[in-house]
């Protein structure tokens, strides 16, 4: 399966938005980038950090892009993958499950997705990259 991409709005940009840039000196040469006001050191997690304006200077240029959500991302986020049952896949972190459809269910790169905690629904929309996911988390405050 072929990565797929989507460009961000400006608004979407805040610290810890995760994306990817490409180098205007090196054309298809992309790399992950993180979002933070302040630069520590995130390379060993395979990401350089970059501040605001360098994000928004990028953005102008046309040479940002973010991945939309799919199972390498989940995994790398600390989900683990229950079971697929032939239209959605189930991944748990904790005692948070996400349910993810595929395919018809999708529209236009955004999947619909539910998020349980125990026998309480936090959540029944849709999510179209691991950004959003991050932040639908933190609005319910689990």
């Amino acid at each position: 399966m072929t990565t797929q991409y989507f460009i961000p709005k400006l608004e979407d940009f805040r610290e810890g938005y995760e994306c990817e840039i490409n180098s205007y000196a090196i054309k298809n040469n992309w790399y992950k980038v993180i979002v933070q006001h302040r630069i520590p050191d995130r390379k060993h997690e395979g990401f350089q950090s970059i501040i605001p304006d360098m994000i928004h200077y990028h953005f102008l240029q046309g040479r940002v892009r973010v991945q939309y959500l799919d199972n390498v991302l989940l995994s790398e986020d600390g989900w683990e993958h229950k079971w697929f049952d032939g239209e959605a896949d189930t991944w748990t972190k904790g005692k948070l499950v996400l349910t993810i459809w595929t395919g018809e269910n999708n529209i236009e790169g955004m999947s619909r997705i539910l998020i349980d905690y125990g026998k309480r629904r936090l959540f029944d929309g849709t999510c179209k990259d691991i950004n959003t996911l991050r932040q639908i988390l933190k609005l319910t405050e689990v």
